[in-house]
């Protein structure tokens, strides 16, 4: 959290997933305070995009050695067999009998690479376009604060119902109820 280096009046906030969520409102405060006053009562110099980033000096071993820790951990350890039952299309009879038939822990392996490698693609692209709208976002902010002023403005007054909006009052709804329950890709 900090100011934007190549934006005038630019600020950006991100993180609080999971745990961190609970200093959501603490943090907001202090963005508050930086983006009025320029300064916050709060020591924010581990939050900064400057480089003094304590997670730059974490090694690969360390950085290892806390993940096995999180996944070892009561909230995420119980869901483990969930999920391999989940990747692997196997049941948990399957998987924890003495003797699994032939083949079931190779497909098993299989399909969880597989699960692993198409999640880190998603999540490596969804990254690098968030990257990439984010920079295009920053370029034109500008123009979008004012488009969004306007919007604001136009949302307002159609709440008030002084200018009603008359598209958004419909509703549409899929009609699912010829569908078969169940996954209708694998049918």
């Amino acid at each position: 959290m900090d100011r934007l280096p190549d934006v005038s009046n630019g600020f950006v906030m991100a993180g609080f997933s999971g745990h961190g969520f609970k200093f959501a409102p603490l943090l907001g405060q202090a963005m508050a305070q930086l983006m009025v006053g320029g300064k916050s009562d709060l020591n924010l110099h581990r939050f900064r995009l400057n480089g003094s980033d304590p997670m730059h000096s974490v090694s690969v071993g360390a950085a290892f050695l806390a993940g096995l820790a999180s996944f070892l951990s009561p909230c995420v350890l119980p869901l483990v067999p969930g999920y391999i039952s989940f990747m692997s299309g196997l049941s948990l009879e399957e998987l924890s009998s003495g003797q699994p038939a032939p083949g079931t822990m190779r497909r098993a392996a299989w399909a969880a690479l597989f699960f692993v490698l198409g999640f880190s693609a998603v999540f490596t692209a969804l990254g690098a376009s968030a990257s990439f709208i984010g920079r295009l976002l920053a370029e034109h902010l500008p123009l979008l604060s004012k488009v969004a002023g306007v919007l604001v403005i136009v949302f307002g007054l159609h709440i008030t119902g002084l200018v009603p909006i008359k598209w958004l009052y419909y509703t549409k709804r899929a009609d699912t109820s010829k569908v078969a329950p169940g996954c209708w890709a694998l049918s």
